[in-house]
């Protein structure tokens, strides 16, 4: 996985950690949220994550195969990542129904993660088992929209914010 990651971009390189350091706890959500939030659109964003993400991700996998991580704390770690990152993508998807629909109101639904990201057991190449719900009490979202129509347009940039592949790449399969 770590040989494929540099090989699928070679830029990587020069992120490669210390092997003499000790790998710090880091705040994933803040790692991959920042860059994206600077940017302007949705092509954008889905860069920032992702180049961000391939960091971070190239960090644990570094950290691991320099037997500085137990399998517990990388898998651990790659979960943690991984709840980030559908955290961000979260925001880029309410961002880019309120680009696309300005008189949109509040969103109201959910991701819950199944498999190895629910049992926090995530690992190199682990694809993400979801379930996207949503609030069909609440009024819809956007006024020419059943809830149905609006949030499957959310599902849909959600699910393209994670798995699509850019010249980036891309963070899971869905």
């Amino acid at each position: 996985y770590f040989a494929e990651m540099l090989i699928a971009t070679p830029v990587l390189i020069k992120y490669l950690p210390n092997p003499a350091e000790d790998f710090a706890p880091r705040d994933y959500e803040n790692f991959l949220g920042a860059p994206v939030e600077k940017q302007k659109d949705f092509a954008q964003q889905l860069s920032a994550l992702r180049r961000y993400w391939a960091k971070a991700m190239l960090e644990i996998a570094a950290y691991d195969a320099f037997g500085k991580l137990t399998l517990s704390e990388s898998k651990k770690r790659q979960t943690s990542l991984a709840e980030a990152s559908l955290k961000i993508a979260v925001h880029i998807a309410e961002s880019e129904i309120k680009r696309r629909y300005p008189d949109s109101g509040e969103l109201h639904f959910a991701v819950l993660g199944l498999g190895k990201l629910g049992g926090r057991g995530m690992d190199y190449g682990s694809d993400l088992d979801l379930v996207l719900i949503y609030d069909d009490e609440k009024p819809s979202p956007a006024e020419n929209f059943s809830h149905a129509e609006i949030y499957a347009r959310v599902a849909e940039i959600f699910v393209a914010a994670v798995s699509n592949f850019t010249r980036d790449g891309n963070l899971y399969r869905i």
